[in-house]
């Protein structure tokens, strides 16, 4: 079972969202949800039907909320916990954090804790959030690595899992599809640790300066014009990391937007599970524009590539326009030939560079660097993009032997955050002047489903990686390749769903743009505030204000 956005719609017409970066949480007016000032004050009720303690909850929960105060951020949160403070959501100007049962809440089954989110439709500016956490179906722990376990007869779940997920729909943001994100949709091992989608998402958002992180910028389109709602995810090759995963506007725009200067490989994807686990404003996406199946995987390069990917090169505060990237209805296959052989090799530049390529369990590929010495440094992402092959490099010499004193680093984070394990491999060498290949080995068999964030929804059939090579520390661009000549998918024109309220005039709406919605020694509901939440009131009588909910859920296994 999928969390779900419930929003009010009357009018639907196309909005570009080109100038968002990362999966926002869209209001039904078409704008981002955002806090005009996140210095936030959360009030907790700790009672709960865990067995958790006060000084418990308000330490697991407080380290939840403090993942996301990051350096060079405006979020700040105040959190203090009360068994006399309000356990409901109600539209009261309280930022409230409960447990169900102290509420005497009943939710939805699979539902593991729902974060609703009082906004202003004309707009986008928060005003209030409520966070519940369902505790008569699951059982809440302090103990890392719990989620998932049955304790007690109820399924476990690690407090600052969830916790973490849900404050991030509190600062704005919807569910993700990066591997291993905080924003992933359901629960598992690790959540409590933000990603680097996660944490540059928030530096974008809510930057405390204008930011000297880079953007790209391009258009995903099919012969009837932008593709609506597909995922680009701009992966960092030097360090081996998705820093970004968005969904791409419905005029087939996009921005990824601020991420850390670097080399940078995009890749193009359906939307990966599910539209309702994400805001209505994508409710019309439909990828299925191959026959019944939808729009194949594809790394960004040109159209005669023959399995090399496109190296851009992303410097401080630049925006690097891409052009068009082009979805296929194939496989991505193996251009030109699997290269299974040493003489089939596939040759990388001698500068360094980059190349993909589809892996069985139990196969093996070969890339060759002419003419180089020096520093071979090789990194190859698999799981990370959901692969399910497990992936090993080496560098070899010209008779087929590993490197002397080369290094190959298996599972390159073992254990991570709640003892997930990285499955991706990277492999480097000290070599004299000659020619030396890279080999990209996969195991006897695939990595379990159970092993990814999302198991079976996100996992790709089809292994498949990304391998990087970098030659005394440089990979080499090749810049930005427009893809507009291999354009063929054949879509079909979709739009945004969002309402057009009711009148224009609706100045009110926009009166939230305090701070912090507790407002000091006098309450929450005095002075100006209890002006705007007097407004949120009678603009949510008036269709003007709504709520949107977004539930964390666990998976059947």
């Amino acid at each position: 079972m999928l969390g779900r956005a419930f929003f009010s719609l009357l009018l639907f017409f196309s909005f570009s969202q080109s100038t968002l970066a990362y999966v926002r949480t869209m209001s039904v007016s078409g704008r981002p949800l955002f806090w005009p000032n996140p210095a936030i004050t959360l009030l907790g009720n700790p009672l709960n039907s865990s067995g958790l303690g006060q000084a418990q909850t308000t330490t697991l929960l407080g380290n939840s909320f403090s993942a996301w105060q990051l350096p060079n951020t405006k979020v700040n949160f105040t959190f203090s916990q009360n068994a006399a403070n309000p356990a409901d959501s109600g539209i009261n100007g309280i930022n409230s954090i409960y447990f169900a049962s102290a509420g005497g809440r009943t939710m939805e089954w699979g539902v593991v804790a729902l974060t609703e989110v009082l906004y202003f439709v004309s707009n986008g500016q928060i005003t209030e959030a409520d966070m519940a956490f369902n505790d008569s179906q699951f059982r809440f722990t302090a103990t890392e690595g719990d989620t998932g376990k049955s304790i007690g007869g109820r399924t476990a779940i690690y407090l600052p899992d969830v916790a973490t997920h849900e404050t991030g729909h509190v600062l704005g943001l919807d569910h993700g599809l990066v591997n291993n994100s905080s924003l992933i949709y359901t629960a598992f091992n690790g959540q409590f640790t933000p990603s680097n989608d996660d944490k540059n998402s928030i530096l974008t958002i809510y930057p405390t300066n204008p930011s000297n992180g880079g953007a790209l910028s391009g258009l995903v389109m099919g012969t009837k014009g932008g593709i609506f709602g597909a995922h680009l995810t701009a992966i960092n090759l030097e360090s081996g990391k998705v820093e970004a995963g968005i969904l791409s506007g419905a005029d087939g725009s996009f921005r990824i937007g601020d991420i850390p200067a670097g080399k940078y490989a995009v890749m193009m994807e359906p939307f990966g599970t599910g539209i309702s686990s994400v805001s209505s404003y994508y409710k019309n996406v439909d990828h299925h524009f191959c026959g019944s199946s939808p729009f194949r995987r594809r790394f960004y390069s040109s159209c005669n590539s023959q399995g090399i990917v496109s190296v851009l090169d992303l410097s401080p505060g630049a925006n690097l326009q891409l052009g068009t990237l082009a979805p296929s209805c194939s496989s991505m296959g193996n251009p030109g030939g699997p290269p299974n052989s040493m003489p089939n090799a596939r040759e990388l530049p001698n500068t360094g560079g980059a190349g993909w390529g589809m892996l069985r369990p139990g196969e093996t590929h070969y890339y060759v660097v002419r003419g180089v010495s020096g520093q071979l440094s090789a990194r190859g992402l698999s799981y990370s993009l959901y692969s399910p092959v497990d992936i090993r490099l080496k560098i070899l010499d010209s008779n087929g032997n590993e490197v002397a004193g080369a290094v190959s680093e298996d599972n390159v984070q073992n254990p991570g955050p709640g003892g997930v394990i990285n499955y991706d491999s990277s492999a480097s060498a000290n070599v004299g002047a000659g020619d030396y290949w890279v080999q990209v080995s996969s195991g006897g068999s695939r990595i379990s489903a159970s092993k990814f964030s999302a198991g079976y929804d996100l996992l790709d059939s089809e292994g498949h990686y990304l391998l990087a090579l970098a030659v005394n520390g440089n990979i080499a661009p090749t810049g930005p390749t427009d893809m507009s000549s291999c354009v063929t998918v054949k879509n079909i024109s979709q739009s945004a769903s969002f309402k057009e309220y009711a009148s224009d005039k609706d100045d009110k709406s926009r009166v939230a743009g305090c701070g912090s919605l507790n407002s000091g020694s006098n309450g929450p509901l005095s002075g100006g505030m209890m002006q705007v939440f007097l407004t949120a009131l009678a603009l949510h009588a008036l269709l003007l204000a709504q709520r949107f909910r977004a539930g964390l859920v666990r998976k059947r296994r």
